[in-house]
């Protein structure tokens, strides 16, 4: 069975447990105030967090390229 919930705005008070997987659809941001911790990896615009390289890497205080 479903549940479709269609309002304008909705406040949930308390801890919300999710057993599946959460999809965002429409292109809207996602906000936090607090920490976001994550078991896997997370990727922005295909690039991964956990795996990227960054080019330009010299010894010192400088900065490095931006990530690939």
């Amino acid at each position: 069975s479903a549940a479709t919930v269609t309002a304008p705005n909705i406040t949930l008070n308390g801890n919300v447990t999710i057993n599946g997987t959460l999809s965002q659809v429409g292109g809207g941001a996602a906000n936090f105030s607090g920490s976001l911790t994550a078991a896997g990896d997370i990727q922005g615009q295909g690039v991964s967090l956990k795996t990227h390289t960054h080019g330009g890497v010299q010894p010192g205080g400088g900065n490095t390229a931006p990530p690939n």
